[in-house]
């Protein structure tokens, strides 16, 4: 009976020292992850969804001297607009004065994910690390900082 009753005691023990272990490993990634959302930016460039080749495909334009956004695909103009940075979100509001709830959220340097007002998410990835207008040069005099002609 004592040989059980060690055996359960030492089983006791080791569970948990493993639920210590374990809750140091989660306050410490949880404490990482805090302090790597509050150092919130984006990265200057213009970044692509879905296939280069594709008519379909869309393209952000993000201008961080700005702080403005462009959505567009090739020959067609969806969306000028400016961002702000807010208590860890970045939101966007189009120029029209149209608020949306759109929201972007910055994983790495060369990943982008929009949230849209509908409730969809996007995944853009970097494809310049310059502002780049494929196609769509007559609506360059519309962006913020350019000269209207």
């Amino acid at each position: 009976m004592q040989k059980k009753y060690n055996i359960t005691r030492k089983l006791l023990y080791v569970a948990l020292l493993i639920t210590l272990i374990i809750g140091i490993g989660l306050g410490l990634l949880t404490n990482k992850f805090i302090l790597r959302v509050e150092d919130v930016s984006l990265s200057r460039g213009t970044y692509i969804a879905g296939d280069q080749l594709s008519p379909n495909a869309i393209y952000l334009v993000i201008e961080t001297t700005d702080n403005y956004y462009v959505l567009y695909r090739q020959f067609e103009l969806i969306e000028i607009g400016t961002f702000s940075i807010q208590e860890r979100i970045i939101g966007l509001l189009v120029s029209d004065g149209e608020e949306y709830s759109k929201h972007i959220y910055q994983q790495n340097e060369d990943t982008i994910y929009l949230l849209n007002h509908d409730g969809t998410v996007t995944m853009f990835i970097r494809i310049a690390l310059i502002p780049t207008f494929i196609n769509i040069e007559e609506y360059v005099h519309l962006l913020p900082g350019r000269d209207s002609e």
